[in-house]
């Protein structure tokens, strides 16, 4: 199965970047109705309408020290998809997007979404997690925290604008 890769920043939203896989390529964001991952999140008819087989917010936040952090929110894999590695394209697209904004990897941590004040991880986030640090591209700080120790080739072309 072929899976292409979008990641986009809405002006209406700040410090988040959205990202999506879709079935086909080609396909212009304006067209589709829903958009936002929040919309895709556990709701499959409107996955199925625009064509999405997975969705996440990539937010930011930033520490008390200081330091910038990213973690995914709202991660939705359409059910007739899961365990297909849709999961961990999201969250390697995720670290790829941060290097796409110019941010050094000393510089910033990739979170757990239960290590930010908003809320809890799910097993099945917390599997990817796991398989990121054996790939070595993330190592553990502390718990739910992580620095970025290598960049995933990215699977999108550019950080699209919508206006």
């Amino acid at each position: 199965m072929k899976k292409h890769v979008r990641v986009f920043q809405d002006e209406d939203f700040e410090n988040q970047n959205c990202v999506l896989v879709l079935k086909k390529s080609g396909v212009n964001l304006d067209d589709l109705i829903y958009l936002d991952p929040s919309d895709y999140y556990s709701c499959t008819s409107a996955m199925e309408v625009d064509g999405v087989l997975a969705a996440c917010e990539l937010s930011q936040g930033l520490s008390k020290s200081g330091t910038p952090y990213f973690y995914p929110n709202t991660t939705y894999v359409h059910p007739n998809y899961r365990n297909k590695g849709l999961g961990k394209l999201l969250y390697r697209t995720c670290l790829s997007t941060i290097k796409e904004l110019g941010y050094n990897k000393e510089d910033v941590e990739f979170r757990m979404h239960d290590a930010t004040p908003y809320g809890v991880t799910s097993k099945s986030a917390k599997n990817i997690y796991h398989s990121l640090r054996k790939k070595g591209y993330i190592k553990r700080i502390r718990a739910g925290r992580y620095s970025i120790i290598r960049w995933p080739r990215p699977h999108f072309k550019e950080i699209e604008q919508l206006i």
